[in-house]
């Protein structure tokens, strides 16, 4: 896996699941899955197959914005 990431210059962790994680996320879509997790552990958002770049950063600059809350009236 180090030598994938090189080659495509990733900068992310990459994690290795298990039956569990495919169990419990119904996956059938094969392989890769990208799982974006918050900094409290949380599934946030789930993509299966390939993806790109601007959508992973999309995923990280909607996560980084600050949550406006208003008041109803």
């Amino acid at each position: 896996m180090n030598e994938y990431k090189k080659k495509h210059n990733i900068k992310f962790p990459i994690l290795y699941g298990n039956i569990k994680i495919v169990e419990e996320y119904h996956i059938e879509h094969g392989v890769p899955a990208f799982f974006f997790i918050d900094k409290n552990g949380m599934v946030r958002k789930v993509l299966f197959g390939e993806t790109t770049l601007e959508v992973m950063e999309e995923l990280v600059d909607g996560a980084l914005k600050p949550v406006i809350i208003e008041e109803q009236k």
